[in-house]
């Protein structure tokens, strides 16, 4: 049996454990993010989002790649975004704080584009590094709006891994970039921020790129990290298995 066969064995952890390894939200905090939508309306009311969020306003003017968004800028972009998610039937039955952690989570997934942002020689537009630019500038963001520790550490983790459901096949090693996010943010809930990011879009491939988001989400549930984190024998399993 090889070293990651080793520590990987499913079902071995104990129950608690999965709760002790997200930076997760408790019920008792009650917090909830200005303007996310409520039932049984689920409005967005976009106006007054941008009111109570003036951060929003760095993405408006900020370039996109037409071939993979031709909506326009990110901020509108971001618009649609919040609006795709809201009409996700996955994310309305979720509790409410959740919900508010995931609304928050599309508002700022792009945050970092407008200091990423270049043109290359061929004309094509980039935003490489702008998921871990962002990571830090939620935080900054959402700190400086007073919102507690555990909501806003969730959330910085999702912008930073909101690209992942795109991108797993991409990985070298997809199981063990999987098995990473989901100790930090749940999988579900990061598979419900990429679809809303890939109907918040006008693309030519967006069929593909919905099925590359219920392709994660299979390939997570067969994993058994798709609502909790992936278990290991103990905490020296699981430093091993990251150390290797």
């Amino acid at each position: 049996m090889n070293t990651e066969q080793e520590h990987l064995q499913p079902g071995i952890a104990a129950p608690e454990q999965a709760t002790q390894l997200y930076v997760y939200p408790h019920e008792s905090q009650e917090w909830s993010f200005p303007g996310c939508p409520e039932p049984a309306e689920w409005i967005v009311d976009w106006q007054n989002i941008q009111e109570q969020s003036p951060w929003l306003q760095t993405l408006a003017g900020v370039p996109q790649d037409a071939l993979f968004h031709a909506e326009g800028d990110v901020l509108i972009h971001t618009g649609m975004v919040a609006a795709s998610l809201a009409d996700l039937a996955g994310w309305r039955h979720l509790p409410p704080e959740d919900r508010s952690l995931l609304f928050a989570s599309a508002l700022l997934h792009d945050i970092g584009k407008p200091a990423c942002t270049e043109t290359d020689e061929q004309g094509r537009i980039h935003s490489r590094g702008h998921a871990r630019l962002g990571e830090k500038l939620a935080r900054e963001i959402l700190w400086h709006e007073g919102t507690p520790f555990a909501p806003r550490e969730y959330v910085a983790q999702l912008v930073r891994l909101h690209g992942l459901p795109l991108q797993f096949l991409d990985k070298h090693r997809s199981e063990r970039a999987i098995f990473a996010a989901s100790q930090s943010v749940r999988m579900d809930h990061l598979a419900l921020l990429a679809e809303a990011d890939v109907r918040g879009r006008v693309c030519y491939d967006q069929s593909e790129l919905l099925e590359r988001v219920e392709l994660f989400r299979e390939f997570c549930q067969d994993l058994a990290c798709y609502e909790q984190p992936r278990q290991f024998a103990n905490a020296h399993s699981r430093f091993v298995y990251f150390h290797n």
